[in-house]
């Protein structure tokens, strides 16, 4: 070796850095990067196939209906849908908190009995409560409920204080299910 490539060899190796091939030098740091980056996307495709998969379990055997609260607004991925199991995959996309309430009622969700305050007389003799959240959803959560739902009209509402007036509520027809399905 002459006395240049030793020069070399010792600045190379006073500088940290390793010699990969002749002529060129990686960083140990980049390359524990580099590994970690590798690492922190396998883990964040599993965790996303995990959610993905138990999300599937979850609703297995169920008609499933994702359900999107916004303020003021409800929507369904389906307002029409088979009796049976039906699986409600409720996301509050809001900054505030929404509850989820479903009656089975004759009336459209739009003209409930309402009180003096204006929210839905929950006990009304008009409508049936078959699904409830039970508490608000707090902003960004999400929360699966299920029930089964014998055909007929059903009315999905937000009836925190003030929001069935701002036009929480939506229609949901639960018709029979085809016999031989």
């Amino acid at each position: 070796m002459t006395q240049i490539e030793v020069a070399q060899q010792d600045e190379v190796q006073s500088s940290g850095r390793h010699q990969v091939a002749p002529g060129s030098t990686v960083a140990p740091t980049v390359v524990a990067a580099l590994v970690i980056l590798f690492g922190c996307v396998v883990a964040l495709g599993l965790g996303v196939l995990a959610r993905h998969h138990a999300n599937s379990e979850e609703f297995k055997g169920s008609e499933k209906i994702v359900v999107h609260e916004r303020s003021f607004r409800i929507t369904l991925s389906r307002t029409t849908v088979n009796d049976g199991k039906i699986g409600f995959d409720v996301h509050n996309d809001a900054s505030i908190g929404h509850e989820f309430v479903v009656f089975k009622t004759d009336l459209p969700a739009d003209q409930l009995p309402l009180g003096k305050d204006g929210d839905v007389i929950e006990d009304s003799p008009e409508l049936k409560d078959v699904v409830d959240s039970g508490s608000a959803l707090k902003p960004g959560s999400s929360r699966a409920l299920f029930a089964h739902l014998e055909a007929g009209h059903y009315a999905v509402v937000c009836n925190l204080p003030g929001h069935y007036h701002d036009g929480m509520h939506l229609d949901l027809v639960v018709r029979q299910e085809p016999s031989g399905s």
